[in-house]
């Protein structure tokens, strides 16, 4: 205001146009509120009134819980019990993962309402065991639950795993109560948080440019099974794919991977963490470790400029849920 008075006052000052920019700014902005805001402890999930959840919005779980209005399930299956035995694939048979007990397809799209889709593919005791042998690979590391999971960028692993997804999404993708699909099914939660990458990485010689190259033809793969693998745009479902992974700080081996799965996974609905965390959650107890790891990881990708490698520091693998 004193600032205003000042410019004003000036003979010549070009009273008029100072003025006139305020005015127009208080015409184009809504009057803020008079009172101040109320601080307290604790988090503040309050919006302002302006605030209306967009279309298809809406709290998802694993089950429903009226409660906290939440009414979106999981369908969750494991590779295991779709595909116990190399070419047999099962709508019947039960499974379980991280604890928790898992129905049948059949029984599963027997119950009425809303769900999304969640099949857990990379965890040794999630995969069928007969994949093991015919692919010829072993666990290459360990979650932060402890569960041991196998390389789902293998060419026979992946070949095998998504033909699976191929068989469920294509009875499932015209399914009207079908919210939308967690992909790429692996890691723990199937979150796809990336220290399993980069345990392969450290341990079992897993290079940048061979993941990339699987990841970018996964991706792709994805998003053509959800658009029926025809050219008709009319049965295109791939913007009911999520994309759930995140590097830093659950992984230091590709900090830029947000990038490649927008370039990778067109139609998608995006990248991102479907958890629900404080905003400053990356900057909490750990903040000194995981900025360690971003620093690591920025100095291991100028040193690997020539060579291509993962090779960086490890990341914290313990986080809260």
């Amino acid at each position: 205001m004193l600032l205003s008075c000042i410019l004003g006052c000036r003979e010549g000052f070009g009273e008029l146009s100072f003025d006139a920019r305020a005015d127009q700014q208080e015409e184009d902005n809504p009057a803020l509120p008079q009172a101040l805001p109320e601080i307290g402890d604790g988090e503040d999930w309050s919006m302002p009134d302006w605030v209306q959840p967009s279309a298809g919005a809406g709290l998802v779980g694993d089950t429903i819980q009226a409660s906290a209005n939440i009414s979106v399930r999981a369908l969750d299956l494991t590779w295991r019990q779709l595909n116990p035995a190399d070419g047999v694939y099962s709508q019947t048979q039960a499974g379980s993962a991280e604890g928790i007990a898992m129905a049948s397809l059949q029984s599963q799209l027997s119950q009425s309402g809303p769900f999304w889709l969640r099949i857990w593919t990379s965890g040794v005791d999630w995969a069928p065991p007969w994949v093991a042998t015919k692919c010829a690979v072993s666990a290459i590391g360990t979650d932060y639950t402890g569960q041991d999971h196998l390389p789902i960028w293998d060419a026979c692993v992946w070949a095998e795993s998504s033909s699976t997804a191929r068989l469920v999404q294509w009875n499932l993708r015209a399914n009207p109560d079908l919210r939308f699909v967690q992909v790429p099914g692996a890691f723990a939660w199937c979150e796809f948080d990336l220290d399993l990458v980069q345990q392969a990485a450290d341990n079992h010689g897993l290079t940048q440019t061979a993941f990339n190259s699987w990841f970018q033809q996964a991706m792709a793969e994805l998003v053509s099974i959800a658009n029926g693998e025809n050219a008709d745009p009319a049965d295109d479902r791939a913007n009911l794919l999520v994309f759930t992974g995140r590097d830093y700080p659950e992984g230091c081996a590709l900090t830029k991977l947000v990038r490649r799965v927008k370039t990778a996974s067109k139609g998608v609905q995006g990248p991102r963490d479907p958890r629900t965390q404080p905003a400053d959650f990356s900057m909490g107890t750990q903040a000194r470790a995981r900025a360690t790891c971003w620093g690591a990881t920025r100095a291991a990708w100028e040193a690997a400029a020539s060579t291509r490698s993962l090779s960086a520091a490890g990341a914290p693998r313990s986080r809260s849920r």
